[in-house]
């Protein structure tokens, strides 16, 4: 069983520092899973040139995630995981072993950054062939045309796993850059909003990260801690 994520290094010549830790949690609680890092370099590896439309390269690396979602688990199965989650529990017991009797797994509602799905099981694929069909129509979208637009449309019915997720919405995604404390009773992982977050946090380290009072560095250091 595969857990999957995307990155493109467009906007900086290297991942930041706290979006390695949210991968490092990611990977520390995999379980029995492999956890694979998409990214332009590796692409082919993983989807048949035939399976990445036309328009594919022009889209910002964001919109190449939504398409990758849905087509990766369309292909292989598995899980996807947004690069920006902080996770704090074993995702092979918690997630992926629902998969022996579920086409598709969720955890609370069912959030596009952050759910399983047998091989070609039916929504990934109406999923991976709408965002197809428009990508091959054009490249620039608004900001959720061929993710969430798609995604809430399709009206899955998932198996929730009986746990949460967490993520400010986008209007208060500044709360995690404050002191903060946070129940994380049931709470199997944590969104953050790296769209807003990026340009604040793309040049601090590691220790600079870990060593603020802000929620953000207090879930990280519980989750390495935690995995560790």
């Amino acid at each position: 069983m595969k857990i999957w994520t995307y990155w493109e290094n467009k906007y900086s010549d290297r991942m930041p520092a706290y979006l390695e830790m949210c991968l490092e949690s990611i990977d520390r609680n995999k379980g029995a899973a492999e956890f694979i890092i998409v990214s332009p370099d590796n692409l082919l590896s993983y989807v048949p040139e035939n399976d990445i439309p036309e328009n594919f390269h022009r889209l910002v690396p964001a919109h190449k995630a939504d398409y990758l979602r849905s087509t990766l688990l369309r292909i292989h199965g598995g899980m996807w995981i947004d690069v920006d989650t902080i996770v704090f529990g074993d995702l092979t017991e918690s997630v992926l072993r629902h998969l022996d009797d579920h086409e598709l797994v969720s955890v609370g509602s069912l959030s596009m950054a952050f759910f399983a799905s047998r091989p070609n099981g039916e929504f990934v694929t109406r999923w991976s062939e709408a965002a197809r069909a428009q990508i091959e129509q054009r490249h620039d979208f608004y900001w959720t045309a061929i993710g969430k637009a798609i995604f809430s449309n399709l009206k899955p019915e998932p198996f929730d796993i009986g746990m949460t997720i967490f993520g400010y919405r986008w209007a208060n995604w500044k709360r995690y850059l404050e002191p903060a404390e946070m129940d994380m009773r049931n709470r199997l992982a944590c969104i953050l909003y790296n769209k807003s977050m990026f340009p604040l946090l793309k040049d601090l380290s590691r220790e600079e990260v870990l060593g603020r009072d802000w929620l953000v560095s207090d879930l990280l250091r519980r989750a390495l801690a935690e995995a560790g």
